[in-house]
């Protein structure tokens, strides 16, 4: 809410006040800059404790949650061990596989969020995959009835951001 050159309350474009909050109307989407181009913008979030995630890959029902969330090209990633190039030398060490495995999950949690489905019907773990670009940077790819709703709702892109620290691993995805 913004306040007049008096000092008096006025209410700001698609404002609504109701008690001490204030509420946003639902509006359509803006043209960018001019420019005809409609902003269809959609976020997702998802935090995931690694440790739960290395508790349902262990035991006996581990390999068949495994094969039924990770796609085959991320538990050939997750599993693999990675050179590493130091000053000096070559070195191969294992990569740390539950945090790859809990943040890749945390990724497609967040894409299911930002197409505002969730898991089921219109989405599912497996067509959603979490891959590299050529400069090693996360990346979505989509497939099935997944990017069907993908393209259905507008969007062109998508974009991933995957951290771990603490125990627990996030994503952060954007599609437009």
């Amino acid at each position: 809410m913004g306040k007049t050159s008096k000092g008096e309350n006025q209410k700001g474009k698609g404002e609504k006040q109701k008690g001490k909050c204030i509420e946003f109307e639902k509006s359509k989407p803006e043209k960018h800059r001019g420019k005809g181009i409609e902003l269809n913008i959609r976020c997702g979030v998802d935090l995931v404790s690694i440790s739960r995630i290395e508790e349902a890959l262990k035991g006996e029902v581990g390999e068949r949650f495994k094969t039924r969330v990770f796609t085959p090209s991320e538990i050939e990633y997750c599993e693999g061990a990675i050179s590493e190039k130091t000053s000096k030398t070559l070195n191969t060490v294992k990569r740390p596989k539950y945090e790859s495995y809990a943040a890749r999950f945390a990724a497609k949690e967040a894409v299911a969020k930002a197409l505002g489905t969730g898991f089921g019907a219109s989405a599912a773990h497996l067509e959603i995959e979490v891959s590299k670009d050529e400069a090693g940077r996360p990346r979505i790819e989509l497939s099935g009835k997944t990017l069907e709703l993908f393209k259905s709702i507008g969007c062109i892109s998508a974009e991933v951001s995957l951290s771990h620290e603490g125990g627990y691993a996030i994503a952060f995805v954007v599609l437009s």
